[in-house]
Order: C-alpha cells, then structure tokens, then sequence
C-alpha cells in the first residue's frame, strides 16, 4: 500500500529461508542479495532472537529498545527508535 519495496535493494521474509531467526539465515541471505560481507552490514533488530541472529550472522547489531533484560548485552550499541540521537554515533563507529 505504501509502496516501500521500491526503496530497498533486497529484502528478505520468513518465505525465503529454510531457519528463521535465531538462526543467522535470514541477514546472511540479506547481505548476499546486497552483495555486502556481512561483517561490514550493521542489523538493527528489536528482539532477542533477532539479536542472536545478527551476531551469529558476524553483523554489527544495534538494538532498538531500552537495552535492558537479558538481551542488552547482546548488542552493540542501544537506540530507542530511529529518531535517537545516538543513531549516528553509533552507525559511525
């Protein structure tokens, strides 16, 4: 309906892997599709499971929460949304 798929070079879905997450199958599938190392693509992901993926996957992960609980060491770096100001800081390093 609002017409995103235009804006991304790849994307993947639950469809087109055989493991899901905590499985790293879907970003590597990912930055394969993009043609990117994933040790120089950076995941952004909400949930615990995806964060095990990510890093399983040799990915940067940035967390998108309050980084607290089980999974905050999981991540990198912690930003609440997409408008923290920390985005930039930490996408830099």
């Amino acid at each position: 309906m609002l017409d995103l798929t235009r804006r991304f070079d790849a994307i993947v879905t639950a469809t087109d892997v055989s493991h899901g997450k905590p499985d790293p199958e879907p970003f590597l599938l990912a930055a394969m599709r993009i043609g990117i190392d994933p040790g120089r693509c950076v995941a952004f992901e909400d949930s615990t499971n995806g964060l095990i993926a990510a890093r399983a996957a040799g990915m940067t992960c940035i967390g998108i929460g309050p980084g607290t609980g089980a999974s905050a060491r999981l991540a990198d770096g912690w930003i609440v949304d997409f408008t923290d100001l920390a985005l930039g800081q930490l996408v830099m390093e």
